[in-house]
């Protein structure tokens, strides 16, 4: 009998096929790519383990939470795909129809165009609140149509309204909640219980939370700098790359970030305070769930054949603070200029630019141009 991955269902010439027989085909060719998926985006968890683990996750910009333009009391979470590990649901025969069968443990999360949600108004009086958005798999059979079926007791065919689409789109399936009442909606926007220190709504069981927003008492419009942007990124056995290329010529900012090569979905910005030194900030998502980073540097400098090495470099996986904040929304220190929220993760690949202009003279390189490739696994 049919089941394993790449199995198919023969239907042989001049055999009359069962209903069965179709639904098992789709059935089966969906839990091979759903699966192969899984195999690809899992990851290993430590150095000691070469075992693979499915991940649950989202695929570049994908369910991203973002500020409308203009600003307003709006947030719109992005159109992509994501995928939810559940090897609890595995249904056969699914609404009584042979054949019809989700076997793979690996769940499509698909939303097809942006989704917005209205923020509710400042609780005021200074008080504040935090408000979460969470998502989860949803299937369901949908597009009622008229189709002849056979009577077996009149040997008839006769009209029935049956459904024709197995559907899993998250579009149209979104709600809003109030704390700490569990969401029901696949796409859900959570209201928190406003109050002078609050809490972060609980996320509901099933669920996996995409972002959390600050509302301020006096709030009237949401940025980038009043949402914590919390999905997980998922990339190829658990990495993906961020290159950036960065050039110190002095003035404000010191340092530049002239290229980025990184997923959709991910923001950067560097900082630098010095000629010979900067920070480059990674917004990836949930990063404070990521580790094994891999840095890289090269430099030039002033395009002269000079030696140059990037030394001192050191990887912090943190949260904003307000310093941070403050800093990354800094015009005079900051390319390019980042609003951020408060408790977002981040990382943060710290650099020393060094020259030997000469034999056996190391100084401090005045400009420079920096090549840093970090590579970033999903934990």
């Amino acid at each position: 009998m049919a089941g394993s991955d790449f199995d198919r269902t023969i239907i042989n010439p001049r055999e009359r096929p069962l209903s069965s027989d179709i639904n098992s085909a789709q059935s089966q060719l969906d839990r091979t790519i759903r699966d192969y998926l899984m195999t690809v985006l899992g990851h290993r968890t430590s150095v000691a383990s070469d075992v693979a683990v499915p991940t649950s996750g989202f695929l570049n910009e994908g369910f991203k939470v973002r500020p409308v333009s203009p600003a307003a009391m709006q947030v719109v979470v992005k159109a992509g795909m994501g995928f939810s590990y559940d090897p609890t649901d595995v249904p056969a025969g699914i609404g009584g129809v042979i054949g019809l069968d989700d076997q793979s443990p690996y769940k499509p999360m698909v939303l097809l165009a942006d989704q917005t949600f209205n923020v509710p108004a400042a609780p005021g009086a200074g008080l504040s609140r935090y408000d979460i958005i969470e998502v989860k798999p949803y299937r369901r059979q949908e597009n009622l149509l008229s189709r002849d079926v056979l009577d077996p007791t009149t040997g008839q065919f006769v009209a029935n309204s049956l459904y024709k689409t197995l559907a899993f789109a998250l579009d149209g399936q979104t709600g809003q909640v109030n704390d700490p009442n569990p969401s029901t909606a696949a796409l859900s926007y959570k209201v928190g219980q406003a109050g002078v220190a609050p809490a972060v709504p609980a996320t509901t069981a099933g669920y996996i939370k995409i972002g959390t927003l600050n509302i301020g008492s006096v709030t009237a419009s949401i940025d980038e700098g009043l949402i914590q942007v919390q999905k997980k990124l998922i990339g190829p056995a658990g990495d993906y790359n961020v290159g950036a290329y960065i050039t110190t010529t002095g003035g404000a900012p010191a340092h530049t970030l002239s290229y980025l090569n990184a997923p959709p979905g991910v923001r950067a910005a560097v900082i630098g305070t010095a000629h010979s030194s900067g920070v480059l900030y990674i917004f990836a998502g949930n990063v404070a769930s990521l580790s094994g980073l891999v840095v890289t540097g090269t430099a030039e400098v002033n395009g002269a054949p000079a030696f140059l090495a990037v030394t001192g470099v050191a990887v912090v996986v943190g949260s904003v603070s307000a310093p941070v904040k403050a800093n990354l929304a800094n015009a005079a220190l900051t390319s390019p200029v980042l609003l951020a929220a408060l408790g977002q993760s981040y990382i943060a690949v710290q650099y020393e630019i060094w020259s030997w202009s000469a034999p056996n003279i190391i100084a401090n390189a005045a400009s420079a141009i920096v090549n840093l490739d970090v590579q970033i696994r999903t934990a």
